[in-house]
């Protein structure tokens, strides 16, 4: 939403920061929530709802 926001005002270098901050936040919780073997951690169904309506799960994940 912070980096829409920054294009919308025409501040480019904060829309990047912003963008590159979001990239780094999914990676850290994919890191830390996501197995090596691609399934969440936790079997919560809560867990697997919160990870595909927050989209930090990419496609293989998904599957």
């Amino acid at each position: 939403m912070l980096q829409r926001i920054a294009i919308i005002l025409g501040k480019d270098e904060d829309a990047q920061f912003y963008n590159s901050l979001y990239a780094n936040i999914v990676q850290a919780l994919q890191d830390e929530f996501i197995t090596p073997n691609d399934r969440l951690a936790s079997d919560m169904q809560t867990a697997h709802v919160l990870v595909l309506m927050s989209n930090l799960a990419d496609e293989r994940v998904k599957a």
